[in-house]
């Protein structure tokens, strides 16, 4: 199983959150998620960030491409998560989360599967 997570600020939340997320329930999408953030390219949605990764996400699982973490281009190497950097990537998904975490403790986390 392949899955894809998305995030909406820094592409993994902070220099310190890919060990977590590694070790933690990303490792739930599957043997092998594919991780990616699509803020660099987006900017700052505010409240609609969600919504529109939402939408990303949906598309990725649909059209089976990931785009890019925008302007990655020194990934920690302690971060042992395949995030998506430099070109967009073909990948069959079965399974793709979106993770939106706002202020004052909004997190939403969806599951999208084919219909």
């Amino acid at each position: 199983m392949r899955g894809l997570a998305t995030r909406g600020r820094h592409p993994l939340g902070g220099p310190d959150r890919g060990g977590q997320l590694a070790q933690g329930g990303l490792g739930a999408v599957g043997e092998h998620p594919v991780v990616t953030a699509p803020k660099g390219a987006l900017g700052h949605l505010v409240g609609g960030a969600g919504a529109v990764e939402g939408i990303i996400t949906i598309l990725s699982l649909y059209h089976g491409i990931v785009p890019a973490t925008m302007n990655l281009t020194d990934l920690d190497p302690r971060v042992q998560l395949d995030v998506v950097a430099g070109e967009p990537r073909k990948v069959e998904l079965t399974a793709a989360i979106s993770n939106s975490f706002g202020f004052g403790g909004h997190n939403t986390a969806l599951l999208f599967t084919p219909a």
